[in-house]
């Protein structure tokens, strides 16, 4: 089973996959933050690119992981996350080959935090809920019914997680 957490910009995604791991879940850590961290590319001045690079290594990092054989694969976004942020930039999805019939099982996405600046995130509260809003589009255009975490502790959101597979 392969399951995406998503969610806006500062919405607790990678510290809910943080707590999943820590519980012994097999996770793939979010492509956009190591590619930027990589400074291979930067989203605000090659949205394409950056989303081919990002493409790229989600498809390597979610494959890895298939390989481990384990039950459940908790996914720090997924493919289809890059479509919301092409929109974003009002950049045609069409710029991108996504893989034919690749599923998830399950989209967790998770509600607002109050939105945290650091050396990743370079959109503003207003943007951050714009892409939030286009995630949540995306997916339901997708045919995904995105199950809504609320807002809480990681650990209350781990269980409710959890509890909902």
């Amino acid at each position: 089973m392969k399951v995406v957490i998503t969610g806006g910009p500062s919405s607790g995604k990678s510290t809910l996959i943080k707590e999943l791991s820590r519980r012994g879940f097999v996770t793939v850590p979010e492509a956009a933050t190591i590619v930027i961290k990589n400074g291979l590319h930067h989203p605000t001045a090659d949205p394409v690119s950056f989303q081919r690079e990002v493409l790229s290594l989600q498809i390597r990092l979610e494959r890895e992981a298939e390989g481990k054989g384990a039950g459940i694969i908790f996914c720090d976004r997924g493919i289809y996350d890059g479509l919301a942020y092409l929109r974003f930039y009002g950049v045609p999805e069409s710029v991108i080959r996504l893989p034919p019939n690749w599923r998830y099982d399950a989209v967790f996405y998770l509600e607002q935090l109050p939105y945290v600046k650091d050396e990743i995130r370079f959109e503003t509260p207003e943007e951050a809920r714009r892409i939030s809003d286009l995630l949540w589009k995306v997916y339901r255009e997708l045919g995904y019914d995105p199950i809504n975490v609320p807002a809480m502790e990681v650990e209350r959101r781990a269980d409710f997680v959890l509890n909902r597979l």
